[in-house]
């Protein structure tokens, strides 16, 4: 089991190379890509916005995990919050447990993802493909100083998105119900 608390902030940006010419630059270290399939479960709410409790079944190649994500603090788009997540060896069986307790799934996207790391910061390239293709960097940490730092490393590469971006992940699966 997991238990942490994570400050991330969520970046477009145009031109990939010159991000990755920054990393290389600033001595990152290109740890892994990978697939992923996120599932995200709620009683109450209809959509994944930061400041509501949620369940997500994540699948890693043949790995799963639940984590529950708790409602977040936004402080100029960088957002804190806890998550605590624990293995699953079945993620069917948790799907039907969640529904059968009353939860209904909000949301569900999958990505290609590219991580990078500058000392305790992740930096991860995520490339949604599934409800919609859209592309972001996303930059982590236990830390709000270390999150502001790293995105100054990028100046006129990146600008901050927030949760009116991530609208068309809602509309997506509004229409597709």
């Amino acid at each position: 089991m997991v238990n942490e608390v994570e400050v991330e902030v969520k970046l477009k940006y145009e031109n990939k190379d010159e991000l990755v010419s920054k990393l290389k630059f600033l001595k990152a270290k290109r740890l892994e890509e990978f697939f992923l399939h996120d599932i995200y479960f709620s009683l109450s709410y209809s959509d994944v916005k930061n400041n509501h409790d949620i369940l997500r079944i994540r699948t890693k190649g043949s790995s799963c995990e639940l984590t529950f994500k708790s409602s977040s603090k936004n402080i100029d788009e960088v957002w804190e919050r806890t998550e605590i997540s624990v293995d699953l060896s079945d993620e069917k069986l948790m799907r039907d447990i969640l529904t059968n307790l009353g939860f209904s799934v909000v949301s569900e996207n999958k990505s290609n993802r590219e991580v990078w790391k500058i000392g305790d910061v992740e930096l991860v390239f995520i490339d949604f493909i599934f409800p919609v293709e859209f592309k972001i960097l996303e930059i982590e940490s236990d830390d709000l100083k270390k999150v502001e730092s790293m995105i100054s490393n990028f100046d006129c590469l990146v600008s901050r998105i927030g949760e009116d971006d991530f609208k068309m992940f809602d509309d997506a699966r509004k229409k597709s119900s």
